[in-house]
């Protein structure tokens, strides 16, 4: 199975490409999360992560403060090739990926 990683500036503009290739589910709840053809979906959204400062030390509140990387993601899952329209949407597979599939 090819695992294609993809990465837009906005939700909209994500979703809007995903619609254009055919590849939204049809489940009102959960449109781009599931099977669709031969292609699985899994929405991932808005990606954060540590920027390495603590909020409210010292106090029961205390976390690590987040931040987003930027974009929107989706992952598509596939032995076939990634449709034409989403090509300018795909990025390098990331070295510490936020989410993977079993077995990977």
């Amino acid at each position: 199975m090819i695992s294609y990683y993809l990465k837009a500036s906005t939700q909209i503009e994500l979703e809007s490409a995903l619609d254009a290739a055919g590849l939204n589910t049809g489940d009102e709840g959960s449109p781009y999360y599931g099977q669709c053809g031969a292609f699985a979906l899994e929405w991932i959204g808005e990606i954060f992560k540590p920027t390495g400062n603590t909020l409210d030390p010292g106090t029961e509140y205390e976390r690590a403060e987040m931040a987003s990387v930027g974009g929107f993601h989706c992952n598509v899952y596939s032995n076939e090739l990634l449709p034409e329209s989403l090509a300018s949407f795909a990025i390098a597979t990331p070295s510490a990926p936020s989410n993977m599939l079993a077995g990977s």
